[in-house]
């Protein structure tokens, strides 16, 4: 299954234009979302594997469409996060969300 298949579109334009984030992303996790902040961070891996070392943020896959449509869907739950500011992750449009917060529960 694709990521495309649990989102909606709509419902992240609108969001997007509302909210006072300066940058966006859709999360996929195992674990259930709440709506506002996140406390915790992510980590980084290396080779499949969990190093324990914290990045200063939330890897989130950026808002394109295009790769959107291009993106398995990998785990259990989906939410539309913002954040203050943004970094490149190491993957294909990902990106790393500071002071992330959950918007929107698609799944």
């Amino acid at each position: 299954m694709m990521l495309s298949d649990k989102i909606d579109r709509t419902i992240i334009d609108e969001i997007c234009a509302e909210d006072f984030s300066e940058c966006f992303g859709l999360r996929q996790q195992e674990e259930p979302f709440e709506l506002g902040s996140l406390d915790h961070l992510s980590h980084i891996w290396v080779d499949g594997d969990d190093t324990g070392e914290e990045l200063d943020g939330i890897c989130a896959t950026c808002i394109d469409y295009d790769l959107i449509k291009r993106t398995h869907l990998f785990a259990d739950h989906v939410a539309l996060i913002g954040g203050t500011r943004i970094a490149s992750g190491e993957d294909e449009g990902e990106i790393i969300l500071a002071n992330a917060k959950v918007l929107y529960v698609f799944c």
